[in-house]
């Protein structure tokens, strides 16, 4: 039987106990700016240093940023973008009025509803040298516990899997190794031929496009991902990273009523995946 391990990596934005206090984002905004030169990259690169910024997607030249902001910085942020003339775009006016709407269950004795977002605490009880920042690496290795531990469950089965495929958002994109550069991985060729197989079986359903291609190439520098780790450290032959719905309107905050249909459609392209997988001798007795 083919044995398949699939990481479902989930981007949380925070992760506290029932006793905890909630985290909110009363007054924050969101907005969509356009990168056009050197110059104003440099303005909003500088921008990420500051904890009032938090940014989904980072500045690159020719291209948009997107940025949540906090009330404190509001001000300071429209007049550096009105003084520097920034194209911007508001997305979200209140985040935490938006997170509201979605109306959360805190009673799941009767059912379980897949048309809203469920705390974890309910469920379940680049780099930056910045340790509040979401992408801050640690200061060694597998530093957490949550990393540690699977690492160490990767490493104890790593002689019985030939695939390994982990999940984000947002972006709509099929990512192969590796994000610290866009050299050509030994089966690069295959990989891609894959991945477009899959992200059109995906588009099937709902007529939802993704792109597939290089992390580097496709999206930005990303170090230090699982996806990576395995690759480099196993040979692990078949790695994607999916980087879910949407492209930008709602980012991190997709309305609940997609959450089955991303689901739908994502195990459509899993199936795809690993039937052509199959057909290039990957997971087979003669294949890698």
């Amino acid at each position: 039987m083919i044995e398949i391990f699939l990481c479902f990596t989930l981007l949380l934005g925070s992760v506290c106990s029932a006793d905890d206090e909630k985290v909110r984002y009363d007054g924050y905004k969101v907005y969509k700016l356009f990168v056009p030169d050197v110059t104003k990259y440099e303005l909003v690169k500088n921008m990420q240093d500051d904890e009032g910024y938090h940014f989904w997607v980072p500045p690159k030249i020719n291209d948009t940023a997107t940025v949540m902001i906090k009330p404190a910085k509001i001000q300071e942020f429209m007049q550096i973008a009105n003084t520097s003339k920034l194209e911007l775009e508001l997305m979200m006016d209140d985040l935490q009025k938006l997170i509201d709407e979605e109306n959360p269950r805190d009673d799941l004795r009767g059912t379980f509803n897949w048309f809203s977002y469920h705390r974890l605490d309910i469920v379940n009880g680049g780099t930056s040298p910045n340790p509040c920042s979401e992408t801050y690496p640690g200061d060694k290795p597998f530093s957490e516990t949550e990393t540690r531990t699977m690492s160490e469950y990767i490493g104890s089965i790593q002689d019985k899997i030939f695939a390994y495929i982990a999940f984000h958002s947002y972006s709509q994109l099929l990512l192969i190794p590796y994000g610290h550069t866009n050299k050509r991985i030994e089966n690069y060729n295959d990989l891609l031929q894959i991945g477009n197989y899959s992200i059109n079986a995906l588009a099937k359903r709902y007529g939802t496009k993704y792109r597939v291609g290089n992390i580097v190439d496709v999206i930005y520098v990303a170090s230090g991902g699982s996806m990576d780790w395995v690759r480099g450290t196993y040979k692990t032959p078949v790695t994607f990273t999916y980087e879910l719905r949407d492209r930008g309107r709602y980012a991190f905050m997709l309305p609940a009523n997609q959450i089955i249909p991303t689901a739908e459609e994502t195990l459509d392209s899993l199936v795809a995946m690993f039937q052509q997988a199959a057909k290039l001798g990957y997971g087979s007795s003669t294949g890698l």
